[in-house]
C-alpha cells in the first residue's frame, strides 16, 4: 500500500453497527407518513449519502415526486423513531483495538454523513471522541457523499494530501466519495454495503470486520 499519514474513519456502519436501526427507522416513517413500503435494497443502497438524499433518492426510485412530501417532516419522524431504538447501537467488532493500535502513530479523523449533533452523542456515548483530531460532519461540507468534499475537508484538518490518507468505509457511496478525492479505500463490510459491491466499486481491499485489518501493512 502506498505510503500513509493519516487515517480517517466513516462512522455509522463503520464504528458502530447502526444501519439496521436507520432501516427500520426509514421502513417505518416512509409507510406510516407516505404510504410507502420499498424493498429493503432500495433503502439500503441509498446509505453513505446523506438523510436528505437518502429520502431524496429513495423517492425518485419510487417515482414519487418529492415536491409532493414535506421532507423536513419525514426526517424528522425518522430522526426520532431512530432515537427510540438508539439504545440497541454497540461498536462492531475490532474498533478499539485498531484504533489504539492508529493511535499515536496517525493523526485520525471521523467523516460521517451524519449530522453534528447525533454524532457528537455517539462518540461520546461510546468513548470515541478522544480517538479522533477532527470530525467532520454533514453539516461541514455543501455536498454529502459521494462527492468527494467531506474528506477533502478532513484531510484539510488533518494537515495531510488527500493521496496520503487511507479510509475505511462501509458503504458503496462513501468509497466512491474517498475515491474520488484520491485515497486509498478500505472497504469494511459491516454496514450498508456487501463484500461484492464494496469490490465492485472498487475499494483497494474489502475486509469482514476491523478485527480483519493487519496494521503491519502500513509499515
Amino acid at each position: 500500500m502506498a505510503e500513509i499519514d493519516a487515517v480517517i474513519f466513516d462512522m455509522d456502519g463503520t464504528l458502530i453497527n447502526s444501519i439496521p436501526v436507520f432501516l427500520v427507522a426509514y421502513e417505518k416513517v416512509l409507510e406510516k407518513d407516505l404510504g410507502l413500503t420499498p424493498e429493503e435494497s432500495v433503502i439500503r443502497k441509498q446509505f453513505g449519502k446523506s438523510s436528505r438524499d437518502i429520502i431524496s433518492s429513495v423517492l425518485d426510485e419510487l417515482k414519487v415526486d418529492p415536491r409532493s412530501v414535506d421532507v423536513d417532516a419525514v426526517l424528522a419522524d425518522v430522526r426520532k423513531e431512530f432515537a427510540d431504538h438508539i439504545k440497541e447501537i454497540i461498536v462492531l467488532p475490532g474498533v478499539f483495538d485498531l484504533l489504539e493500535k492508529l493511535e499515536g502513530e496517525y493523526p485520525l479523523g471521523l467523516a460521517t454523513s451524519s449530522r453534528k449533533y447525533y454524532a457528537d452523542r455517539i462518540l461520546h456515548n461510546f468513548d470515541l471522541k478522544d480517538y479522533f483530531e477532527t470530525v467532520v460532519t454533514a453539516d461541514d461540507v455543501m455536498r454529502a457523499k459521494p462527492a468527494p468534499d467531506i474528506f477533502l475537508k478532513t484531510a484539510e484538518r488533518l494537515d495531510t494530501e488527500p493521496q496520503r490518507c487511507l479510509v475505511f468505509e462501509d458503504a458503496v457511496h462513501g468509497v466512491m466519495a474517498a475515491k474520488s478525492a484520491g485515497m486509498k479505500t478500505i472497504g469494511v463490510a459491516t454496514g450498508s454495503s456487501t463484500r461484492e459491491e464494496l469490490e465492485g466499486v472498487p475499494a483497494d481491499a474489502v475486509i469482514k470486520t476491523l478485527k480483519d485489518f493487519d496494521v503491519r501493512i502500513l509499515k
